[in-house]
């Protein structure tokens, strides 16, 4: 059986040729009683444009309008389970260690990794942290009035947000635990574009600089078109980033108010380090593979 999400599939059997275009797909060529179960000789995938909405059914949960409000979040009643890994399930499941130490005053110690994600406008996915004694935040809280959903009264391991403009946002996955600790972040594209739907593979990106400088991180397909007064919704502070990587390899960077813009190149695995080299970035050091 085949999963695919919205894209061209041609499943070609020894009988008869199927063409199929929908959202979570299980291909397959269903026998007849008098004769042995076809056989699929070969699948062709036609990639989806960068400006093509993708769609899938996520996880369900509670219809906003049964939902209560608290800090601009809406709150489902129940917990929701985390899903499963593709291929049986339908979640993007990445390995990751939590090693930031986050102090806590009032409850026990947390290891963190701060995640950068890619959105176009009217995007959404759900994100999930694989862990007994996970969180997971979205920065800034509740991305300044954009639609969440989460569950519990307190911050919850998941989170669903809805992203009513293209950026760069940033999400912190943390865990009590008083030393480094293993998780799984766990990604589930509900509305993308081609350009901006997760593959399932991340890189570490280290941004060195001023803590008060803004530096643009963002897929060269969806900055292509931004004018250089709407790239500071691609900005985040220099620090150590875990990245949820899309198609492009190649990314766009510059520092506010980005006069000038460079590129430079992430893979999966790897770690690539920039530091403020005046307009645009510099590279220092070649992708490693971690």
């Amino acid at each position: 059986m085949l999963f695919i999400r919205r894209e061209a599939v041609r499943v070609v059997c020894k009988s008869r040729r199927l063409l199929l275009v929908t959202g979570v797909l299980a291909v397959g060529c269903k026998p007849t009683a008098s004769a042995p179960p076809p056989k699929i000789t070969h699948v062709v995938i036609s990639p989806v444009a960068d400006s093509e909405v993708v769609r899938s059914i996520g996880v369900p949960t509670d219809p906003d309008d049964t939902m209560a409000t608290s800090y601009q979040k809406h709150e489902t009643p129940r917990r929701v389970p985390d899903p499963e890994c593709l291929p049986a399930g339908i979640a993007m499941c990445i390995v990751d260690t939590a090693q930031t130490r986050i102090p806590g005053e009032t409850m026990p110690d947390m290891r963190g990794t701060e995640w950068l994600v890619f959105a176009a406008a009217n995007d959404s996915m759900q994100l999930f942290v694989a862990h007994p004694s996970a969180y997971i935040q979205m920065t800034p809280f509740s991305a300044a009035g954009f639609g969440t959903e989460t569950s519990g009264r307190v911050d919850a391991s998941w989170i669903r947000p809805r992203f009513l403009r293209s950026g760069t946002y940033l999400f912190t996955a943390s865990i009590e635990s008083d030393s480094s600790v293993a998780y799984e972040l766990r990604v589930v594209p509900v509305v993308a574009r081609g350009a901006s739907r997760p593959i399932g593979v991340s890189a570490t990106l280290q941004l060195a600089g001023d803590s008060s400088a803004r530096v643009v991180v963002a897929p060269a397909s969806l900055a292509a078109s931004i004018p250089a007064p709407r790239l500071e919704r691609f900005a985040v502070r220099p620090g150590t980033y875990r990245v949820l990587l899309v198609r492009d390899t190649t990314y766009v960077t510059c520092r506010l108010p980005c006069a000038d813009r460079g590129t430079f190149v992430m893979h999966a695995g790897t770690h690539v380090a920039l530091r403020s080299a005046g307009r645009p970035l510099g590279v220092v050091a070649s992708p490693r593979k971690e």
